[in-house]
């Protein structure tokens, strides 16, 4: 029973945000996985593009990947968290 429980809560979706370094510079991207295929998910971002303020943009690496209501674990990522609208 108690796996059958774990199991749901690894297949149930939850909200993420990424630190993505851009062919624009770094910005923050919003998904929504489920919580066993964020590594996954996150590593096919590569290459994919990406709405940027200045135009579109390429994302050429994932650096940090966090449930939406946490924090991250870098000033640099928390500053641009913090000034990034929702």
């Amino acid at each position: 029973m108690c796996f059958a429980l774990n199991a749901q809560a690894n297949n149930s979706k939850e909200e993420y945000k990424c630190l993505l370094e851009t062919t624009t510079g770094s910005q923050i991207g919003f998904y929504n996985w489920k919580r066993n295929q964020v590594k996954s998910k996150s590593q096919l971002l590569v290459a994919k593009k990406i709405k940027s303020d200045k135009k579109n943009a390429y994302i050429k690496d994932v650096i940090e990947c966090v449930p939406l209501n946490e924090d991250f674990s870098s000033a640099d990522a928390k500053r641009i968290d913090k000034a990034t609208v929702r």
